[in-house]
């Protein structure tokens, strides 16, 4: 493939890359109002065992640990009601949770379940919490996966000059020249060189695997050391990391 095909594949790519990035896990006012949530949650909780040790040990003050629940359930009314009111706003299926829950603590406060009023609140805290945990892990594993599949290519053109190109571009038959450090951009053949390459991003394989003339390998694999030039045979959704 000559150098101009390639350019041009280079700026379709840059523009595949760009449109597959991840978004942002979470803004500053997401990552506040998740703090300022779970901080009154863990107030809440504190005043719940507070009131719940204090009638076990003062049943004649029984007035005072009611009171300690109060206050914890009053603590986590307010992101509840929010949130359910924002759903009713707004519905969702995300916000039914929402909405449910602060129709069940509404029922344990005018039924005067103190209990069940800070509980319920407390628990859908929490979950949020690890929900989001949930989904920001998700995303870096995607953003991990998405640095392994899109590297830059040192290409090998006919004349023996070498250009550096978005391993998207790549197609089966070009020649790429692969340093010390670099990650393999694609499956290939070597054609000559020798390395030893990491391949644990690919087959978890903790031992370096020792490559030379003739033997298949993995984009995605890190070259340890020496250099290697690879005929490509398979790129995109053949290759090895994208089955």
């Amino acid at each position: 493939m000559n150098a101009a095909a390639h350019d041009n594949s280079v700026a379709d790519s840059v523009v595949d890359v760009a449109a597959a990035a991840p978004l942002s896990m979470l803004t500053s006012t997401e990552q506040r109002t998740a703090a300022r949530q779970l901080t009154l949650a863990m107030i809440a909780l504190g005043l719940f065992v507070l009131g719940l040790v204090w009638t076990w040990l003062a049943p004649q003050q029984a007035g005072v640990g009611q009171l300690l629940l109060g206050a914890a359930a009053i603590l986590v009314a307010i992101p509840v009601v929010r949130s359910g009111w924002h759903s009713l706003r707004y519905p969702d299926l995300h916000g039914i949770t929402d909405l449910l829950i602060a129709l069940a603590m509404l029922g344990a406060w005018a039924t005067g379940d103190l209990m069940t009023a800070v509980l319920l609140p407390v628990i859908m805290i929490f979950g949020h919490v690890l929900e989001e945990r949930s989904v920001i892990g998700s995303q870096e594993a995607i953003s991990a996966l998405g640095r392994l599949t899109h590297s830059r290519a040192r290409l090998l053109n006919d004349d023996g000059s070498v250009i550096e190109v978005d391993n998207t571009a790549l197609r089966p038959g070009d020649r790429v020249e692969v340093r010390a450090g670099d990650r393999v951009p694609a499956d290939g053949r070597v054609l000559e060189g020798q390395a030893s390459l990491d391949t644990a991003p690919i087959t978890g394989e903790s031992l370096p695997l020792e490559v030379n003339v003739g033997m298949e390998v993995f984009g995605g694999a890190i070259n340890l050391d020496g250099l290697l030039r690879i005929e490509v045979t398979r790129t995109g959704d053949e290759s090895t990391l994208a089955r």
